[in-house]
């Protein structure tokens, strides 16, 4: 049985997971419970509804502005290389 589409979104996907579940081991059993509980963990709401999580998610600038190597030590006065920085990489020509 199928159960998606390509076009299908994340809302869609819960649907099918749900579905399959309640296929293979019937709606009142605990992995249709354990598969719901774990798409609410992530926040992808049922099909039709809208997610409460953007309005909850903060963006925090980084707090640690160190400079990092690939390796993870600290670098003081990076020369040429890829570094890492408040979470973001750059590269020193």
């Amino acid at each position: 049985m199928q159960y998606a589409a390509k076009q299908s979104d994340y809302a869609d996907i819960r649907k099918c997971f749900i579905e399959a579940a309640t296929d293979l081991y019937g709606e009142t059993s605990a992995e249709v419970a354990a598969v719901k509980k774990a798409w609410e963990a992530v926040n992808v709401p049922d099909a039709g509804s809208t997610p409460d999580a953007i309005s909850t998610v903060r963006v925090e600038e980084p707090t640690d502005l160190s400079t990092y190597d690939l390796s993870g030590r600290r670098v003081d006065s990076p020369s040429r290389g890829i570094y890492i920085r408040g979470g973001k990489k750059f590269v020193v020509k």
